[in-house]
């Protein structure tokens, strides 16, 4: 009994160790999600000799610490734009917030085992094969919308303009095709439906 308290006293001390000798700048590394955010894609912050990466399905940059601020920043670049991510964990260390300017989003880190979880179901509700099939929006008179598949790739049929050829954006989650002078796309905005032309919403039919 004696010795049984004495190893859990000394696995108490060794945690706590751990814990304080852990740098700042390294408990940043782990497995991060969106909080409130169903489908949030999982952020990995790692470590690759001496330097911090983030890296999800979106975002593959190093990352800079702040020693000062003890914060974690990135800048992410699209084509001629440049924002600048930054991080910074809160008193609870499983617990951070990132910032875009004057917007934020608060972030929960999870298991390696549950981010593999996460992907999976992102990987899922995201397959543009659930694009394919007949929608038909709350208007009575309208034609359904109509995607097919031929090999891997997607069109938009129809009886006026014929059969127009869409491109998936995996970061946006969309399909979007040019429709002659105009451009159609078409994104998930639930398990059965879907929005298309501005803000219009369709139900699947088949």
């Amino acid at each position: 009994m004696k010795t049984h308290r004495i190893l859990i006293i000394l696995f108490a001390a060794l945690t706590f160790f751990y814990s304080c000798s852990q740098s700042r700048e390294d408990k940043y590394i782990g497995y991060w999600i969106e909080d409130g955010k169903e489908h949030s894609e999982v952020l990995e912050i790692k470590k690759e000799g001496d330097k911090l990466y983030l890296n999800s399905k979106d975002i593959d940059a190093p990352a800079t610490y702040n020693k000062d601020e003890k914060t974690l920043s990135t800048q992410i670049t699209n084509g001629s734009a440049s924002v600048t991510l930054l991080m910074n964990l809160l008193e609870d260390t499983d617990k951070m917030k990132m910032s875009i300017g004057n917007q934020g989003a608060a972030f929960s880190r999870v298991s390696k085992e549950k981010a593999e979880e996460y992907k999976k179901a992102n990987d899922a509700y995201y397959d543009p094969d659930f694009f394919i099939g007949e929608w038909k929006s709350d208007v009575e008179q309208e034609v359904p919308l109509k995607i097919v598949k031929e090999g891997d790739s997607y069109f938009y049929v129809s009886g006026f303009l014929g059969k127009k050829k869409l491109a998936y954006d995996n970061k946006k989650h969309l399909l979007i095709g040019s429709m002659g002078i105009s451009t159609i796309t078409v994104r998930r905005s639930g398990e059965n439906e879907i929005i298309a032309y501005g803000d219009k919403k369709y139900t699947k039919l088949k």
